[in-house]
């Protein structure tokens, strides 16, 4: 299964792993240290790939909408216009 999973998902389950770990209280302070900076890491990650993933999906919105407003356009100026 981890073949198939996102950079993103992985750094979530990662992410859930660690946060499993340092819930469970059996780390030593130093290891449970290191684990909150990697997990903040990867919090950081996550959200800039989310970031990435809104910017992608406004845009493929917007060109959804400049097409169909270009062919709505179009069937107009040719007649082509349907009730």
């Amino acid at each position: 299964m981890a073949g198939n999973m996102s950079s993103l998902e992985q750094q979530l389950h990662e992410l859930e792993v660690i946060a499993t770990k340092l819930e469970d209280g059996n780390m030593t302070i130093d290891d449970a240290i290191v684990a909150y900076a990697k997990a903040m890491e990867l919090a950081v990650s996550c959200r800039k790939s989310l970031e990435n993933m809104e910017q992608k999906i406004a845009l493929a919105k917007q060109n959804a909408q400049d097409k169909f407003a270009n062919t709505a356009q179009n069937d107009a100026v040719n007649g082509n216009v349907t009730f």
